[in-house]
Parts: structure tokens; C-alpha cells; sequence
């Protein structure tokens, strides 16, 4: 998904996709997914959305992925003011621009096992998605096709056809 935020003063070109969390941590260091499962500090959470939009803000530059840094990410914040990143329509948009998932049609349920980085890319991977797909996915569209994947071998009964209704 692709959006122009208004953050601070500025208007940034944003596009999240099913790799940023990949992005995020191979940047960052940092598993993104907990943030988004309550398992944060308000203070962490803050961190975290400037963090975010710098990936996605980077992905919508087209940049080359594989070469953001910290110290770039340092220099990208530079250009905002300390209290850009925590305003409650900015905040919004930054997280609704990432999730994406509106079209999302499977109910996720918590679970004892925490989903991470790794548990998400071995999923993708296993599902038959590699990087390049990722990209072109949003979160929400890799969730449902690792639930259905999840479903595949179950037993469905079969649907009654207007052929059979006759025969009644």
C-alpha cells in the first residue's frame, strides 16, 4: 500500500508491503511484530513509529533495501521535530498505512507462541512467497494465505448442488 502521511510539516510518500517487517528488523535489529500485539511501552511504541516510517519512507523512494542503515535512518530523522512522530492523526496513519489489511478476511486469534520475524518468513517461505512477492503483499494479505495453507488439509463436507436438490 502506497500514502502520503503528513508528518509534522512535511509531507511524506510512505508504502508498506508484507517485507517491511523483514526490512525493519534487518535495519533496525528488532522484532516489529510485538509492537503491534500490546507487548510495548508507550516509549518503545514511540521509537517504533519513527523507525516504521523510515523503512516505509525508504520503500516508497524505491531506495535500495539492502542498504538503509541506522546512521542513515539518524540522518532521515534529523529533518523532524522531536514530537512529529507521536501525534494522534500521524499515529494513525503510520499504523493504518502498515497494517493494511483491511481486506483482510481471517480472524487472528492470540496464541501462547509469539509470532516473530523468524516464525513469519519461515510461514511465508513454507506458504511458497520469496522476498520479491513479499513486496508486492501487504501483512494482512500473508496472514490470510498462511491460514488457508493452515486449512488445506482439513476434510470439507461436501455442498449440496441444485442437481441434488432435484433428486429430493
Amino acid at each position: 500500500m502506497y500514502r502520503v502521511i503528513k508528518v509534522g510539516d512535511k509531507e511524506v510518500p510512505m508504502k508498506a508491503n508484507a517485507a517491511t517487517p523483514i526490512r525493519y528488523r534487518q535495519v533496525f535489529g528488532k522484532n516489529l511484530l510485538p509492537y503491534f500485539m500490546g507487548k510495548a511501552t508507550d516509549e518503545d511504541v514511540a521509537e517504533m513509529l519513527g523507525e516504521l516510517s523510515y523503512i516505509m519512507a525508504k520503500s516508497a523512494e524505491g531506495a535500495d533495501m539492502m542498504k538503509l542503515s541506522l546512521d542513515g535512518y539518524v540522518e532521515w530523522l534529523e529533518g523532524f521535530a522531536p514530537l512529529d512522530f507521536v501525534d494522534e492523526k500521524t499515529v494513525t496513519a503510520i499504523i493504518g498505512l502498515y497494517q493494511g489489511n483491511e481486506d483482510s478476511h481471517v480472524e487472528l486469534r492470540p496464541t501462547e507462541r509469539q509470532m516473530t520475524i523468524s516464525l513469519y518468513m519461515l510461514r511465508a517461505f513454507q506458504t511458497g512467497l520469496a522476498m520479491p512477492d513479499l513486496e508486492q503483499l501487504n501483512y494482512g494479505d500473508v496472514m490470510d494465505m498462511m491460514m488457508e495453507s493452515a486449512n488445506d488439509s482439513y476434510e470439507y463436507k461436501q455442498v449440496a448442488t441444485q442437481e441434488d436438490f432435484d433428486r429430493f
